[in-house]
């Protein structure tokens, strides 16, 4: 709550600090439309903060929209995405999120709701396309596809086509690891004597483990609900 409250402290900052710009610089018109944008943007976000605490969102994100379509803030465009949350309907949240990503295409909370979507709606080619921009743009890309794979875990988001398209992945984070980890010495083994003839070789208990598929999230990761890659997807009413 604290860091969503600091978050609107500084939109309406922004917006404070540029309308009263004329009064701490003389030589601004303070009847330039820069200005007057500035003031009418204060305004709807204050107006759209207090409509929110009343419970009516929609009022809230009728003035938001407008503001966003005014100033193209990625800031604006964030607090609009989570007014829409107050909705509880997916198809709201969608829809900011979208408009926020058109402002600022690589908005984190924007994109994981698109790819959310796209998966539980099975638009398979837009959530690879969207998946292949994010890992590309991430700076812990094992985090990354770690999240993704939970969505696994629900059943309006499992399907056979999402661990296709993520097993590309895992094997790309397998091989990293494996890369990264430092080579191991290991003493020379020790000389054993030859089998009896006609007696069975003995397997190591190595060699009797199912292998697991490469790279890919086994036991409690696999539990791990999708709401901890994205805790904040309201879930659509029946």
């Amino acid at each position: 709550m604290t860091g969503k409250l600091f978050k609107k402290a500084a939109v309406l900052a922004v917006f404070a600090a540029a309308a009263g710009c004329a009064a701490a610089f003389p030589g601004v018109d303070a009847h330039s439309s820069e200005s007057h944008d500035a003031a009418q943007s204060l305004y709807e976000v204050i107006a759209a903060e207090i409509a929110a605490h009343r419970e009516q969102p929609e009022v809230a994100l009728a003035l938001l929209d407008q503001t966003l379509a005014r100033t193209k803030s990625s800031e604006v465009g964030e607090l609009a995405w989570r007014t829409a949350l107050q909705t509880r309907n997916p198809d709201i949240v969608l829809e900011q999120a979208r408009a926020w990503a058109a402002i600022d295409p690589k908005a984190g909370l924007a994109r994981r709701t698109i790819l959310v979507n796209a998966v539980e709606k099975g638009r398979q080619s837009e959530y690879v396309e969207l998946l292949s921009r994010m890992y590309a743009d991430a700076e812990d890309k094992a985090e990354l596809i770690t999240d993704v794979t939970t969505l696994l875990a629900q059943p309006e988001t499992a399907s056979a086509a999402l661990e296709t398209v993520l097993s590309p992945y895992w094997e790309k984070q397998a091989k990293n690891a494996s890369s990264a980890r430092p080579a191991a010495t290991f003493p020379a083994p020790a000389a054993q004597a030859e089998p009896p003839s006609g007696s069975r070789p003995t397997a190591s208990p190595c060699s009797l483990r199912r292998p697991t598929s490469a790279g890919r999230p086994t036991g409690p990761e696999r539990r791990t609900s999708s709401r901890t890659f994205w805790p904040d997807i309201p879930t659509p009413r029946p």
